[in-house]
């Protein structure tokens, strides 16, 4: 089992409800037209909250100065990636297009949508019930 996760997303929220994603670009290897959270792989040297700050300043040219709770998701015994909360009063300005895809918003309540990414989906349901882990099956 690893000792770190492969990956490392946050979950962005705002003050009305709703998550800030990325819609990804249609010839991406994972999750192509899916919405994710921001984030990505993590180094072999990055602890997880060093490798998150650092994918969102790529990605979203901006970090938060603090993160929330986190969630980590398994798929059977292996640790794929650890999910931190972040809460803001209001959304950066942020790039329209960057490494993986662009920024898109959806209502909380739309986590559920068959355009959320699987894993991103069940890691959203494990955060609304209140769980701190997701073990999936595959």
């Amino acid at each position: 089992m690893r000792s770190q996760p492969a990956y490392v997303c946050a979950i962005l929220l705002d003050r009305h409800g709703r998550l800030l994603m990325e819609r990804r670009y249609p010839k991406q290897s994972l999750a192509a037209r899916h919405l994710t959270c921001f984030g990505g792989g993590r180094e072999f040297h990055e602890q997880p909250l060093m490798a998150l700050r650092r994918e969102l300043r790529e990605e979203l040219a901006w970090c938060p100065s603090r993160f929330g709770p986190s969630i980590d998701l398994y798929v059977l015994r292996s640790w794929i990636a650890r999910f931190y909360l972040v809460k803001l009063d209001a959304f950066p300005a942020v790039p329209q297009r960057g490494p993986g895809g662009w920024p898109d918003t959806i209502p909380v309540a739309q986590f559920n949508h068959p355009t959320v990414s699987r894993w991103h989906r069940e890691v959203l349901r494990a955060w609304r019930s209140g769980r701190r882990r997701v073990t999936l099956r595959s």
